[in-house]
């Protein structure tokens, strides 16, 4: 398997799970020098996202999820409006921008009835290519000064910092609150 090939299935991969993708992204910069990072970076990308987007659909039937969301979204009547209402595409690009994990905003789009995965796939490769062109070429720029060794220690912060995180929101939603009713 070429280092092309072994980036887009490692980034879907991962994508899929949560993992941060501008790290992978800035990764893929590294190994791979710009215009191919980013083509493999935004391949991985947009089929990890999908894979993540087709799961929560095929998990949650639609009535649950338009029930959920009337309920998240009652207090955000222009917010409910834009998600009611909005063109698919263009909403997904939007929701790209928002500085939140990848994956809630995948979970949070396919929640949405009215995005299609056409439109899903479309805006969300739009709303990737700035945040992606921007982590890779800052990879590549590490690979052309020679010190793609130097990449070891971003990747392992990345994924350190992430499985701390991880587990802090776990532990945080384990314990009962103060004051709360036992």
């Amino acid at each position: 398997m070429n280092a092309f090939c072994l980036v887009v299935a490692t980034t879907a991969l991962l994508v899929a799970v949560g993992a941060p993708r501008l790290a992978l992204a800035f990764s893929a910069g590294a190994m791979l020098g710009a215009p191919a990072g980013l083509a493999a970076t935004l391949a991985g990308s947009l089929v990890g996202s999908l894979a993540t987007f087709a799961a929560v659909r095929f998990a949650i039937p639609r009535e649950r999820a338009e029930a959920w969301l009337s309920r998240r979204l009652a207090g955000h009547p222009r917010l409910a409006a834009a998600t009611r209402d909005g063109n698919g595409a263009a909403f997904v690009v939007l929701v790209r921008q928002i500085p939140a994990p990848g994956i809630l905003a995948t979970v949070l789009l396919a929640l949405t009835p009215r995005i299609s995965a056409g439109a899903f796939l479309a805006g969300t490769f739009l709303g990737f290519v700035p945040g992606a062109s921007l982590a890779v070429l800052a990879g590549a720029g590490l690979l052309s000064s020679g010190s793609a060794h130097l990449l070891a220690l971003p990747a392992t912060a990345a994924a350190a910092g992430f499985a701390v995180l991880a587990l802090v929101a776990r532990r945080s939603r384990c314990r009962p609150r103060e004051g709360a009713a036992e």
